[in-house]
């Protein structure tokens, strides 16, 4: 029974322990690994550009290139993304930034969220920025002038519409003023002609003679 009970507690405790030791180590020497690759890289760089003595050529260039024409047989080395690669040389190398490979790649979007913006160009962001946003305000101080301008049209053409409908009531009223007065002036002839006797009282009736009263019958 004690051997059993030694036996479990060996067993808790190398799960306790050991075990996260044994991955803490494996992490410390992986980490020591990456970093010793990240440095040796450009002081292989170094030697290769002064045997060959290229100018105008810098390490950290060189490594770049070479991750972007072979991505896969570099990032092998530490058996990790190109990503993850890149933060740990900058991390390695004490860098803050990491030239573009002069080679066609797919490092852009890494890369951009990797250097961030480069020295002077938070600025000139900033100031892009205001630009774009003073011409968003300008854009809405027309449109909303525009809206203004509209409203103050359409105002326009109803007021100039009632002044129309104002005129031809004017003119209406005009001329049933003077159709009025024309009735009203015309009134006393009316009036004298309805007063001369009649034509019709004057008539003198001619009596037919009795021969001529039975033609016709």
């Amino acid at each position: 029974q004690l051997t059993a009970e030694i036996e479990a507690t060996r067993r808790d405790w190398s799960q306790r322990y050991s075990l996260v030791t044994h991955d803490l180590n494996r992490r410390a020497l992986l980490t020591r690994f990456r970093k010793t690759a990240c440095t040796l890289l450009p002081t292989a760089a170094r030697y290769f550009i002064a045997a060959h003595d290229v100018k105008n050529y810098g390490e950290h260039q060189a490594v770049l290139d070479l991750l972007a024409r072979f991505s896969d047989e570099v990032t092998a080395i530490l058996n990790d993304t190109p990503r993850h690669f890149l933060r740990s040389y900058m991390e390695a190398n004490e860098l803050s930034y990491l030239p573009t490979p002069t080679y066609e790649h797919n490092l852009t979007a890494t890369l951009a969220g990797l250097n961030g913006p480069r020295p002077g160009e938070e600025q000139v962001n900033e100031e892009r920025s205001n630009a774009e946003a003073i011409a968003a305000a300008t854009a809405a101080e027309a449109q909303a002038a525009a809206a203004v301008l509209e409203r103050a049209t359409a105002a326009a053409a109803q007021a100039q519409a009632v002044a129309v409908s104002a005129t031809a009531r004017q003119a209406a009223f005009a001329s049933g003023t003077a159709i009025v007065a024309a009735v009203a002036a015309a009134a006393p002839v009316a009036n004298n002609v309805l007063a001369l006797p009649s034509r019709a009282s004057h008539i003198v009736r001619t009596p037919v003679p009795s021969q001529y009263s039975t033609y016709g019958r």
